[in-house]
């Protein structure tokens, strides 16, 4: 069982019987006995999966962004990084901002994604 007291801040309005008693709820987890499974394998794996799936909703977002760069200026986002400047993008330095920001983005979601998908994989 697990008990979390909630205290609430001392100061005018609350009065000495708050710092007295502090306000307890208490919330309970079932452990199930050693033999009957491993339910925190299970857990950990669905919270893994979880995220994964975040991860793929926001790489999906990232890549329609990037899609949307990719063809008002008729290049690929790896053409671009490499080899254009602000100077070449109608908005300048925040469209450029924006559209290499996407780019690292969808890198860092990538790299997230291959190695929870190794762990889940484990």
């Amino acid at each position: 069982m697990r008990v979390i007291k909630k205290v609430p801040p001392q100061g005018a309005g609350y009065g000495k019987r708050f710092a007295r008693k502090p306000l307890v709820s208490i919330a309970s987890l079932y452990f199930p006995p050693q033999g009957a499974g491993n339910y925190t394998q299970i857990i950990i794996k669905n919270a893994i999966e979880s995220e994964i799936k975040n991860l793929q909703r926001s790489l999906s977002k990232t890549n329609q962004i990037l899609l949307k760069f990719e063809e008002k200026y008729q290049i690929y986002s790896d053409f671009f990084i490499n080899h254009w400047t602000a100077e070449n993008l109608e908005g300048g330095d925040d469209e450029y901002v924006s559209w290499a920001g996407e780019i690292q983005i969808k890198h860092k979601l990538i790299n997230s994604l291959q190695k929870l998908e190794t762990t889940v994989k484990i």
